[in-house]
């Protein structure tokens, strides 16, 4: 639905626009999933992506999101309640499974194809109107927690915890530290805690780090990569909570395509006994020793641990989030100029104390052709081990 409000004073028409659209998604218990009507609506400051924006599927519950161009960029939208009740959908994710399936097939090097939570609260009254944006790089000007589920592309992808102090995680309009001016702050985690299963592979060292080059990637290339990105896949994640402390202590991930269930691959980031050697991480996953494994020290001058405040900030409850978004990689010689370049940060080579790679894009990238697009479809939510069949659910200790 698009709502058009309009004001006329003295003969001059002031217009702002709002769009939402409806979609539905399921909540989950061990009696089943049931379908729950909510809404989308357009940030703010995405107005004029509206046209890139479609829900299909039988159930109406597959959004696809294009990239619009250069001139636009790509939309970005809130899960919202159903019509009659303006407010964001709140998510409580602690001790549950979200899962969903996206298909992002035409979406290559330098594109990002990002579903995420941010600290955003109801903003009842205002959530059609897509405002009060906020995440953990204060985007929106304004600081608060983020917990990406996944940002990707065909070559990469990855998913990260961005914890904020108290103050800031969820939005607020009156605290002077949550707010941003374009300069680092350590209010937020601002580089995170991410698992990125291209990276760590085996044979890495303190001096040198080694790829899983065949996971992840499209299978049109000619690579038997284990997750085919040329094709549709389900993302599984899990946020595990101690069951004594209820601190959350775990946040698992796997994958279904095809019937058949994928496992992360292991990551070689465990301190090393030989002195050089990183050791194995089977079965990885974000926890709180994985964190200053991959050294992510965020403390937040406040003795925080980035996983378990992390958990403390779901408590107050996250906005989903949704984009298909563009930036151009820049390389000579298949180095950047600076750091990072563009997308590099999740698909790339960078020069983080040393060349890296992200993902294996190094050459310079284009929007120029097209289209490019993400469908995220049958979005679930509820308790572990009942988005998908028993039989595909891992058992995790905590």
């Amino acid at each position: 639905m698009n709502k058009i409000l309009s004001l006329a004073l003295l003969g001059i028409t002031v217009a702002s626009a709002s769009f939402t659209t409806d979609l539905n998604i399921k909540k989950c218990n061990q009696q089943g999933c049931k379908p729950a009507q909510k809404r989308v609506a357009l940030d703010a400051t995405s107005n004029g992506t509206e046209k890139f924006i479609t829900v299909g599927g039988a159930n109406k519950d597959a959004l696809t999101l294009q990239y619009g161009g250069a001139a636009v960029g790509g939309p970005r939208v809130y899960l919202i309640e159903e019509e009659g009740v303006n407010k964001n959908t709140m998510f409580m994710l602690k001790d549950q499974e979200f899962s969903f399936e996206v298909e992002l097939s035409t979406m290559p090097c330098g594109f990002n194809a990002a579903l995420y939570f941010v600290g955003m609260t109801e903003n009842e009254g205002s959530a059609e109107t897509g405002t009060n944006y906020c995440d953990a790089q204060a985007v929106g000007g304004t600081y608060c927690s983020e917990m990406d589920i996944m940002e990707a592309n065909t070559r990469a992808q990855q998913y990260t915890t961005h914890a904020c102090i108290d103050k800031c995680g969820s939005h607020t309009t009156d605290v002077p530290e949550c707010k941003g001016n374009g300069i680092p702050s350590t209010v937020c985690d601002q580089s995170g805690c991410g698992l990125n299963p291209f990276r760590y592979g085996p044979g890495t060292t303190y001096n040198a780090e080694f790829n899983n080059e065949k996971w992840h990637g499209p299978r049109t290339d000619g690579t038997n990569y284990q997750l085919d990105s040329s094709q549709a896949f389900t993302v599984v994640t899990q946020f595990h909570a101690d069951p004594s402390t209820k601190v959350l202590a775990n946040i698992s991930r796997f994958y279904m395509q095809k019937g058949k269930r994928i496992d992360l691959p292991t990551l070689y980031v465990l301190p090393p006994k030989d002195g050089q050697h990183y050791g194995a991480l089977e079965s990885p996953a974000i926890t709180k020793d994985y964190c200053p494994d991959i050294y992510d020290r965020w403390n937040g001058n406040a003795g925080y641990a980035p996983l378990g405040q992390m958990g403390k900030n779901m408590e107050n409850g996250m906005v989903l989030a949704m984009s298909a978004w563009y930036a151009q990689e820049t390389y000579n010689n298949g180095k950047p100029q600076g750091s990072q370049t563009g997308m590099s940060w999740l698909d790339g080579v960078n020069n983080w104390s040393g060349y890296k790679k992200a993902g294996p894009c190094h050459t310079t990238t284009s929007d120029a052709a097209g289209p490019y697009h993400a469908t995220f479809s049958d979005i679930r939510i509820g308790d572990i081990g009942t988005t998908l069949q028993s039989s595909a659910t891992p058992s995790v200790v905590v």
